[in-house]
């Protein structure tokens, strides 16, 4: 065998190595499907006594739409009230579904005792999280890092709850 002739040889058993590797590489990188449902309990940041924000999000065919309420007990609600989802906020919702979807390695999130807690599930996983008692830190909690926070404070944000500061009735 001609060293040129190895060299090629080399060169194909590198190519065909690399090239075996790729599917695997694009099906791991691939986003899990979306949940057809996600339910949502989430103790919201501020002062005074717990108040919880328990919502489900519908993600099937019809338009999307977050159903819920703001209440003073952990997933129960006396009334509901409706938010539609337009386009970006569909968009916007996929993006923290996939984040929190992602297995990041990252170090453990950083809470503190008494922050307030939640819990967002759907039919396949589970997330449990803090978000920070101050409101104004509740930034300093998202990103990357932080993607099932991410998808809670979106929630939040899209049901529109009344004041963070202040405690609040039924929704």
């Amino acid at each position: 065998m001609t060293r040129r002739s190895r060299s090629r040889s080399l060169l194909i058993t590198i190519v065909v190595v690399m090239l075996s590797f790729f599917p695997a590489l694009a099906s791991a990188q691939s986003p899990e499907p979306l949940p057809a449902r996600i339910d949502a309990v989430i103790e919201l940041p501020g002062a005074g006594p717990p108040r919880f924000l328990n919502v489900s999000v519908d993600l099937g065919r019809g338009p999307w739409s977050i159903e819920g309420c703001v209440s003073s007990a952990r997933g129960a609600c006396s009334a509901t009230a409706q938010i539609a989802l337009d386009d970006a906020d569909r968009r916007e919702l996929v993006s923290r579904i996939q984040l929190a979807q992602a297995r990041m390695r990252c170090p453990p999130p950083h809470s503190m005792p008494g922050d307030p807690t939640y819990t967002i599930t759907t039919p396949s996983t589970s997330w449990e999280g803090a978000l920070p008692r101050d409101p104004a830190l509740v930034p300093s909690r998202l990103g990357t890092c932080a993607g099932a926070n991410s998808l809670a404070w979106f929630l939040v944000e899209r049901f529109g709850v009344p004041s963070l500061s202040a405690p609040q009735g039924g929704h």
